[in-house]
């Protein structure tokens, strides 16, 4: 399938780390991914006593038989090859819900994580990811929250902690990412899209979840990818944030 970002959607991408392109994902792709995932919570949309509330991210739904990894979807497939070189690795299509919770007031979130660090550890530095909406996502219904040019930050934190790669500045304060957060100059964006629109972000790019306190869940899909020597980049950092894609 012939599909590429322009120049400009690359440079926009390259300075802020993200990329927001709507109506990527076709209605009736949106029609099955909907039904697959109210299918596997064996719950419906419109019966709210059945949703499972209690709990928001479903990595198990990987093990559903015919479920469409959104890394297979052609032409997020497209924009992946165009860029890592056509080697990056990796897509789940993992969902993750906001639950609606109308009853608390709407805040913009102070600090954010970058993935593949937790408390427990680094489980190894991503590229690339994509988030796609399954459902309309208005301000303060759950929307995916970054902050804008923070991969850039990130990128020059690990250049002057090289040792840190390895999540130990996870150690520095209870806050986990606080150490991170003090790099970042720019003020965090509530990405709000419609359905079918899918957000592209760099694996520095400092983001979070938000709460919902609209009436019907925020439901996300999310692949991420990986460099075939993600340690070793990640260990010998380069000056060159993009040394290993092809943009």
């Amino acid at each position: 399938m012939n599909v590429s970002l322009t120049s400009e959607q690359v440079d926009s991408f390259k300075i802020n780390g993200f990329l927001v392109l709507e109506d990527f994902i076709a209605p009736d792709v949106l029609e099955l991914w909907r039904s697959q995932m109210w299918t596997f919570l064996e719950s419906e949309i419109d019966d709210r006593a059945s949703w499972p509330t209690d709990r928001e991210v479903f990595p198990d739904f990987r093990k559903v038989v015919g479920h469409h990894d959104i890394g297979r979807h052609k032409r997020v497939a497209a924009i992946v090859r165009q860029m890592g070189q056509g080697i990056f690795v990796g897509s789940e299509g993992t969902p993750v819900i906001r639950w609606p919770d109308p009853d608390r007031k709407w805040q913009m979130p102070r600090r954010g994580h970058v993935d593949g660090y937790s408390p427990r550890g680094w489980s190894g530095g991503f590229m690339f990811g994509a988030t796609v909406y399954l459902y309309d996502v208005e301000a303060g219904g759950g929307a995916v929250v970054c902050w804008p040019k923070s991969h850039l930050a990130v990128h020059k934190y690990f250049r002057r902690f090289p040792e840190h790669i390895d999540g130990s500045f996870m150690s520095d304060s209870q806050t986990h990412f606080a150490p991170l957060m003090r790099y970042v100059d720019e003020q965090p964006r509530e990405l709000v899209a419609k359905a079918g629109t899918v957000i592209f972000w760099h694996g520095y790019l400092v983001h979070c979840g938000s709460i919902n306190t609209r009436k019907l869940p925020r439901i996300a899909r999310f692949g991420r990818w990986r460099h075939p020597n993600q340690m070793g980049i990640q260990t010998n950092m380069s000056d060159d944030l993009w040394e290993h894609w092809s943009i």
